[in-house]
């Protein structure tokens, strides 16, 4: 009766370590956050580029471009919604020649609308204010100064040749 006794108790730590274990990767395995954090709140973004016309500096490389409301470089600020901070807008050329990356220019650190500028080489954007950097060529990364990245937006091909939209 003995032998039995222990070996019930021996099977059930046994299984209770084992469901611990189980509950453990759960928690772990779940746990991970697939959202992109930011500072900056939610804006609608609805711009058309268009690269044959008022917007053909996106066809240089690394050249970006910034569209804000007070800024909107031959856009329509009455319909075109520039996110939170603007939008900076930049081609890293990558692929086939047109690889459009765009961001909320509304710093991280800052979490206000001053637009990060992009520096001279058109590789960073560097935030006027606490001089932030972010990579603009791969992410919106922070460099330097920041814990978060730049937000991003989606850029599609538009329906006209050569046309882009920028969307959240």
């Amino acid at each position: 009766m003995k032998r039995l006794s222990f070996f019930k108790f021996f099977v059930s730590r046994k299984l209770q370590s084992r469901m611990l274990w189980i509950v453990i990767f759960c928690c772990g395995a779940f746990s991970c956050e697939d959202e992109i954090r930011t500072n900056i709140p939610w804006a609608p973004v609805s711009l058309t580029l268009y690269l044959n016309d008022i917007d053909k500096k996106l066809l240089n490389i690394n050249q970006p471009q910034l569209y804000t409301a007070q800024k909107p470089n031959g856009h329509n600020e009455q319909t075109d919604r520039f996110g939170y901070g603007g939008i900076l807008v930049t081609n890293t050329g990558a692929g086939t020649g047109i690889n459009l990356l765009a961001y909320d220019a509304a710093c991280q650190v800052e979490a206000d609308r001053t637009a990060v500028a992009p520096d001279e080489s058109g590789l960073h954007a560097v935030c006027p204010k606490c001089g932030a950097v972010y990579s603009i060529v791969s992410g919106g990364a922070p460099v330097s100064g920041a814990k978060y990245g730049l937000q991003r937006y989606t850029v599609t091909r538009g329906t006209l040749t050569n046309s882009f939209v920028v969307t959240n």
